[in-house]
């Protein structure tokens, strides 16, 4: 009978890969216990194999000449392996730019035993992981700037508290991570040009968490963000307009105009269609759009189009807010691009917030209490004239 299959563990690390010391101490106390080192399942997961206790050490080594004062040797991992295994050191894996290496010979030479040489070493992974933030931190503070300037409070209601909580949390635990990362990085250091010893990391669960966390944050940034994406090019969860049977708590094109029968101009579900939402901070979201006509006795009333964004928030003062981050979003972005923005008057409509402007077509913002709408319509023709006076005049009855 052939041999038994061994069995083969998962464990996470509890330090991070550039703690050499703390590496090789926890890989010494696995073997120990009967945990043998295979290799590393992405930075954070350990594959062990289960055999009988070993007293074994480990030695963790970078691919560089200087880590070994030896000026002319080749780079190459192959070239490191043949001349670690020629002081007893035998190559298992490596974890991100650190080799791991074993052996069971109590009075083999250690991997790094010039301290200045380990400092350098760890002086340039400190170098590579801070010159690493430098394009986050840049996209983060672009990022930032886009929301403040355009509507950070628009953005949440529009991306949705379930998206952008999450993006909001991994940028920061990416960040702070990354800074206590390198504030280890360069304690390690300091200590070892200092000749002191550097233990067993002792917050490993502190390390796993935020390790865990970062993961978990990406993993659901992405899998929200594919769905975002698949959701707008497929016009996924978008019903068309005359098979919603739900209640529209706002005005439609039937609303505004009297008339007995209503007949969609087309019937895409990008031209008339429905899209309602809940969310943590916004109970209620209803995106809907209308191109048509309104017949009275054979007659065209209203022919023409709307598209309405309209909201209720827990609170009256979110409303206000993303009302009035509608308006700076459309100013910012037609001024700067196209200089087609143009503010419009309105009577006094009794609302905590009213703005009318031209963007392209007529555009208007009503928010009242806990209710904000977001109004941008168009009329080609029809024997009913809707001015913005009284277009605005009706909305805001609706929302009182």
């Amino acid at each position: 009978m052939g041999s038994e299959k061994r069995k083969r563990v998962f464990k996470m690390a509890p330090c991070p890969d550039y703690d050499i010391a703390g590496m090789e101490q926890w890989l010494a106390d696995m073997a120990a216990q009967g945990y043998m080192l295979k290799r590393f399942f992405t930075n954070l997961i350990a594959v062990f194999e289960v055999q009988e206790p070993q007293n074994l050490r480990y030695g963790i080594a970078t691919v560089s000449s200087n880590a070994f004062l030896v000026p002319d040797l080749d780079t190459s991992l192959d070239n490191l392996k043949d001349y670690c295994a020629a002081y007893g050191w035998n190559y298992i894996t490596h974890r991100s730019i650190f080799c791991i290496f074993v052996t069971e010979d109590e009075t083999a030479l250690s991997l790094h035993t010039d301290s200045d040489i380990e400092a350098m070493t760890l002086e340039k992974v400190r170098r590579e992981r801070r010159n690493n933030l430098i394009l986050p931190i840049f996209w983060i503070v672009i990022l930032s700037v886009q929301l403040i300037a355009n509507g950070f409070w628009l953005a949440i209601a529009q991306l949705g508290s379930m998206y952008f909580l999450p993006l909001v949390l991994i940028l920061v635990i990416s960040l702070s991570n990354s800074t206590l990362e390198l504030r280890h990085l360069h304690d390690v250091e300091k200590a070892v040009r200092d000749g002191r010893s550097i233990t067993k990391n002792r917050n490993s669960k502190a390390y796993q968490m935020r390790s865990v966390l970062v993961l978990a944050s990406l993993i659901i940034l992405l899998v929200m963000t594919g769905v975002q994406y698949y959701n707008e090019k497929t016009g996924n969860g978008k019903i068309p307009f005359e098979h919603y049977t739900g209640d529209i708590p706002t005005l439609t094109i039937q609303d505004l105009v009297e008339g007995d029968i209503y007949i969609s101009t087309d019937q895409s579900k990008y031209s008339n269609f429905v899209l309602q939402r809940t969310d943590l901070l916004i109970p209620v979201y209803i995106q809907f759009a209308q191109n048509g006509a309104v017949y009275e006795d054979g007659i065209c009333q209203f022919s023409g189009g709307i598209t309405v964004e309209y909201m209720e928030t827990r609170i009256p003062w979110f409303a206000r807010k993303i009302a009035e981050d509608y308006q700076k979003n459309d100013k910012n972005f037609w001024f700067d691009r196209i200089n087609r923005y143009k503010e419009l008057p309105l009577p006094d409509l009794g609302v905590d917030y009213a703005a009318a402007y031209e963007h392209l077509l007529p555009v208007f913002v009503l928010a009242e209490g806990n209710k904000v709408v977001y109004v941008y319509y168009h009329q080609s023709s029809g024997g009913v004239e809707m001015t913005m006076d009284e277009i605005t005049q009706m909305y805001a009855e609706s929302l009182k």
